[in-house]
């Protein structure tokens, strides 16, 4: 098996195999990873300002990664209520509601 960056992107968790957080725990360690990449990508960091489209699990995980590198602006597209109230809590500025052209809330600005 080859692994790219593996010297960034594997870690030693502290759970045996058997533990009943593993199957979270992958989860999160795959979105975390791609989300966090796609900022990096981006070249996000302080005082940038990040436009995150879908609401899915790898944006929101583009919103955490974007605040933790000190975006000062998110704006998120997403269409889901739920999980735009969950990215407002990670950090989003902006949500805008896909597709149908009106702002998530009162905080558009």
């Amino acid at each position: 098996m080859r692994v790219p960056q593996a010297d960034c992107t594997l870690v030693v968790l502290p759970v045996g195999k058997d533990d009943a957080r593993m199957p979270s725990l992958l989860t999160l360690s795959e979105l975390m990873a791609t989300g966090h990449h796609a900022v990096l990508s981006a070249k996000v960091g302080p005082g940038k300002t990040v436009a995150v489209v879908g609401d899915g699990a790898v944006g929101l995980r583009g919103v955490i990664a974007s605040r933790r590198l000190g975006a000062e602006q998110i704006i998120l597209l997403g269409r889901h209520p739920d999980r735009i109230a969950l990215a407002r809590g990670f950090g989003a500025t902006v949500c805008l509601w896909a597709g149908i052209g009106e702002t998530c809330g009162d905080n558009l600005s």
